[in-house]
C-alpha cells in the first residue's frame, strides 16, 4: 500500500526539511509570507512529489546519490530555470546521481519529481524499451515527444490529485499498481525517446 500525503508549509525552514531524497536550501524574494504545498505518493518502486510554491526564489538542490531523479515543470506561468537553462513545458530534467544544482523561478511555480532506484530504472529500460537506462554522468534536459511528456505529466498529476482529494483510493492496492505501471511506462517512454538534449 503506497504512502500518500499532502501538506501546506508556511515556514521556509520547514519546507527545506520536507524533501525525501533531496536537500534544499532556499532563498526567497518578496515581501509576502512564504507558502508551499507538497503532495507525495510513495508506490512500491516509484516515489512522486508535486510542489506548488507561491513566491519567486532560488533553490539550491542536492539529490541523494542512491536514487535516480527526474523533475519537470507541471504548469507554466513563468518558465523555471535549471542551472541557467530556461525550461519549456514538456522538458524533463534527468538528474545525475547525487546531482547538485539550482532552480530559479520568478513567481508562483509548480513542478514535480519522480524518483526510483538505479537498479529499477535499468530493469524497466531493458524490459519495456530494450535499452540500458542509467542516470547520466551529468544531468541533462530532455525534450521527449510532446505526447510522451504530456502523458507523464498527466499521470503524475492524477496520482497527486488523488493523494490530495481521495487518499483511500490511491492507497488501494489495485489502483496503486495500475497507476504505478502506467507511470513507469510513461517515464521509460520519455527517457528512451530520441530527445533533444539541451
Amino acid at each position: 500500500m503506497p504512502g500518500v500525503g499532502t501538506k501546506i508549509v508556511t515556514d521556509s525552514h520547514d519546507y527545506q526539511s520536507s524533501f525525501r531524497g533531496a536537500k534544499i536550501e532556499l532563498v526567497v524574494f518578496g515581501e509576502e509570507d512564504f507558502k508551499a504545498r507538497l503532495t507525495w505518493v510513495e508506490f512500491s518502486n516509484l516515489h512522486l512529489l508535486e510542489v506548488q510554491e507561491g513566491l519567486a526564489h532560488i533553490a539550491f538542490i542536492s539529490f541523494a546519490p542512491k536514487s535516480v531523479f527526474v523533475s519537470f515543470p507541471t504548469h507554466f506561468d513563468r518558465p523555471p530555470v535549471w542551472n541557467g537553462v530556461e525550461l519549456h513545458l514538456g522538458d524533463i530534467v534527468f538528474h545525475s546521481l547525487g546531482e547538485c544544482g539550482h532552480q530559479r523561478v520568478t513567481g508562483p511555480s509548480r513542478w514535480a519529481t519522480i524518483s526510483l532506484s538505479a537498479e529499477r530504472l535499468a530493469k524497466y529500460g531493458t524490459l519495456l524499451a530494450d535499452i540500458e537506462l542509467v542516470a547520466p554522468s551529468v544531468g541533462r534536459i530532455l525534450r521527449p515527444p510532446a505526447s510522451a511528456a504530456t502523458r507523464l505529466r498527466r499521470l503524475h498529476g492524477k496520482a497527486c490529485r488523488l493523494a490530495e482529494t481521495k487518499p483511500g483510493i490511491v492507497a488501494h492496492q489495485e489502483v496503486a499498481r495500475s497507476l504505478e505501471q502506467d507511470l513507469i511506462l510513461a517515464l521509460v517512454e520519455c527517457l528512451a525517446a530520441e530527445a533533444v538534449h539541451v
